[in-house]
């Protein structure tokens, strides 16, 4: 390429070069604005099923208690009852054991 049609090429990709800046200037801003405005609702979107998901969490966490809460209810009551028998069972052993005595 000869030195004067580089020269030329150079004068062309700056003049290309300022176009693109000046358009970039008048048309950037309107740009940003149009995707930030599009983030915004990207962001408002998450937020909503995060919330969603936050309330089903706290949902499965107050089934898991009461879950618990009732296991540990039917553990007491088979307790209770194991200690009911074997009261009744030692009362009925003193009971015959006091009856074959005499």
């Amino acid at each position: 390429m000869p030195p004067g049609a580089r020269q030329g090429l150079r004068r062309v990709l700056a003049v290309s070069g300022l176009r693109h800046q000046l358009a970039f200037l008048l048309r950037g801003h309107a740009d940003v604005q149009r995707d930030l405005a599009a983030l915004g609702i990207d962001l408002r979107d998450l937020q909503q099923k995060v919330a969603g998901i936050d309330e089903r969490l706290w949902a499965l966490q107050r089934a898991l208690d009461d879950a618990r809460q009732d296991h540990l209810d039917g553990i007491d009551a088979l307790r209770t009852a194991v200690a009911d028998a074997t009261d009744d069972l030692a009362a009925r052993y003193e009971a015959l054991s006091r009856r074959l005595e005499r």
